[in-house]
């Protein structure tokens, strides 16, 4: 029997995200309106940033390296004509919030992140799909002494 040979991808990081970002535009605006006056959480982020600082954190990320699946829910939301309170983290330290917020804005969460087994988030209808992912093509290439090397074209 022959081996089987798998494949090896790598996400296009920036394509997924837009492609992301295409996914939620085209959501209807009931659903959006669940995020009215609400906070963007996920575990992308480790700080709370608030409305007022929303637009400048994104237009500092905006298609680079630090760019994620929450900034571009935001900015959706906000061509869209809906204002969510700010964006916040999920994550738990020690058993405390790593994201300092009032327990009085603890009820006005929305988990926008992936699945994650280990807190049991589950993923929602704002969360990063497979669907949304797009991968570098993999090329074969030679090096300066003829051996194949898959991995010299990616990006």
């Amino acid at each position: 029997m022959a081996k089987r040979v798998l494949k090896r991808r790598r996400v296009d990081k920036l394509a997924s995200l837009r492609a992301y970002e295409v996914r939620m535009m085209s959501l209807s605006d009931n659903i959006f309106e669940q995020l009215e006056d609400q906070w963007l959480s996920s575990y992308d982020v480790f700080d709370t940033i608030s409305h007022i600082d929303c637009q400048s954190e994104i237009d500092v990320r905006y298609k680079s390296d630090v760019d994620n699946s929450i900034f571009r829910l935001y900015r959706v939301c906000l061509e869209r004509g809906v204002t969510p309170r700010g964006i916040t983290s999920e994550r738990i330290r020690a058993g405390e919030r790593m994201a300092a917020l009032p327990n009085e804005e603890l009820d006005c969460i929305v988990y926008c992140g992936i699945h994650n087994s280990f807190a049991l988030k589950k993923r929602t209808v704002f969360g990063l799909s497979p669907q949304d992912r797009r991968y570098i093509d993999m090329e074969e290439a030679k090096d300066q002494y003829g051996r194949t090397n898959k991995f010299a074209n990616a990006n």
